[in-house]
């Protein structure tokens, strides 16, 4: 053997094998199981991930597989998730290649095929339905991480699902209210006369409330609003009249949201709302606190005074309902002719547009646990977290419910920052007084200069 053969040789017999890479982490995307016969659905029509956000995934190192027709009612063939260079598998496939895997509702009758693997899901871990399904995960040895537990802070917000889904669900309720009103939304004048524009009243002023308004305002209503907090800068920049209850309480609760109000407060609420409702048409309702069911905001007896035609959708009806005569998942007609919604699955009817942003929130959770290392960082990155107690990320530590067959304490939601206090510009001070000696100094000077300046000239 030659000297340059030597010295190009490896020492160690591995020596010259070619560097490994970690294996890709796979994704595995879950069909919903929606059905068009209502009898053989289990879910709804949007999916958790979309092909344009599956492609960009596939940079950051993750394999991605799609359940055949997950899809299909989203307006996403299997051909398109192909094309964005995802595998479509059947079902049980999925399951078993897969290690994280996602869904929009959990699917509990899957659990047991997931053991050891990480379900990032809509749970609602704080609401009795969550805590059911964070139990069954712990006992089938599942790391679930339920997406509605996101903590309200900035670093947070390109997470938070239920913002995201609230404005495709205002947005909606305005499209529903509409179609049930039947009457035009703006001023006109026709050849048969002169239309009023309708009268919208807005109750719950968060991401779905101002998304209300912004469409029917867009459609041309007369819009007033109200919450608990007091928001009327961001409802009058949006066009919106304010409702005030003339009852000073402060209604900003833990981690951004509204707290449930007193009764004495309750009480003047009501009397202020019966004069608002009998001169509304459109009512629409978002008004929730997690955990809670939902504050009732317009009573059987205000309901008695709406004018005839008018439409109250109800985006709470999940919680109980804003309205005492809600019918959850159902939309009829009182005997005063009052046309209640309470439909809960306004997002998955905007099928498409709800599930684009459902997955672009998935993909920015995953970039914002793997960090740096990318895909190769995800598992190691969340497990971390974890074990770092208080001192590991608290999206993390907040979303995760359970792990290794263990429940997971979620801590406390950080607190909201605080609202400036509103202030009342004050009046510029009055122009001091002329002082008649400096005036004749002054004009002394000047006069002088005058004089002197033609002089030299």
């Amino acid at each position: 053997r030659s000297p340059g053969d030597m010295a190009s040789a490896p020492l160690l017999p591995n020596d010259g094998l070619a560097p490994t890479s970690a294996p890709p982490v796979v994704l595995g995307i879950l069909s919903e199981g929606y059905a068009p016969n209502a009898l053989e659905s289990l879910g709804d029509q949007r999916v958790s991930m979309v092909p344009a956000v599956a492609e960009a995934l596939q940079k950051d190192g993750y394999r991605i597989c799609v359940e055949s027709s997950a899809g299909l009612y989203a307006g996403f063939t299997d051909a398109a998730y192909e094309k964005a260079g995802c595998s479509v598998l059947p079902r049980a496939e999925v399951l078993r290649t897969a290690q994280v895997l996602f869904a929009i509702e959990a699917p509990v009758r899957d659990l047991p095929a997931m053991r050891g693997k990480v379900l990032i899901s809509w749970v609602g871990r704080l609401l009795d339905n969550g805590k059911q399904v964070v139990e069954q995960a712990t006992a089938a040895g599942v790391t679930l991480i339920d997406v509605t537990a996101v903590p309200r802070i900035t670093i947070a917000q390109k997470l938070d699902v239920l913002s995201s889904q609230a404005k495709v669900a205002g947005h909606r309720a305005v499209v529903e209210a509409t179609y049930a009103f039947g009457r035009f939304h703006t001023a006109e004048m026709t050849a048969a006369g002169k239309y009023p524009p309708s009268q919208t009243f807005v109750l719950g002023c968060g991401v779905a409330g101002l998304a209300a308004i912004g469409s029917s305002k867009a459609f041309g209503s007369v819009v007033r609003a109200w919450d608990v907090r007091d928001v009327s800068d961001q409802c009058h920049s949006m066009g919106a009249k304010w409702v005030s209850v003339d009852f000073k309480e402060d209604g900003a609760g833990q981690g951004g949201y509204a707290k449930e109000s007193s009764d004495a407060f309750k009480k003047a609420q009501q009397e202020t709302f019966r004069k608002v409702l009998a001169e509304t048409d459109i009512v629409i309702t978002t008004a929730s606190i997690p955990g809670r069911p939902s504050p009732l905001l317009i009573t059987k007896e205000a309901v008695a005074g709406m004018k005839p035609g008018s439409v109250i959708v109800d985006l709470a009806a999940v919680g109980g309902g804003n309205c005492e005569l809600t019918k959850l998942n159902e939309a009829y007609t009182t005997p005063n002719g009052i046309k209640i919604i309470g439909y809960a699955d306004l997002p998955a009817r905007m099928a498409e547009q709800a599930s684009a942003m459902y997955a672009q929130n998935m993909a920015n959770l995953l970039k914002h646990v793997q960090g740096k290392e990318k895909a190769a960082g995800f598992l190691p990155n969340l497990n971390k977290h974890l074990d770092d107690g208080e001192a590991g990320d608290i999206v993390s530590r907040s979303i995760v419910c359970c792990r290794n067959g263990q429940p997971v304490q979620m801590p406390p939601p950080p607190q909201p920052t605080p609202v400036k206090p509103k202030v009342t510009p004050v009046k510029a001070k009055a122009e001091a007084k002329a002082n008649p000696l400096q005036a004749a100094v002054v004009g002394s000077l000047v006069l002088t200069f005058g004089i002197a300046a033609m002089l030299g000239l």
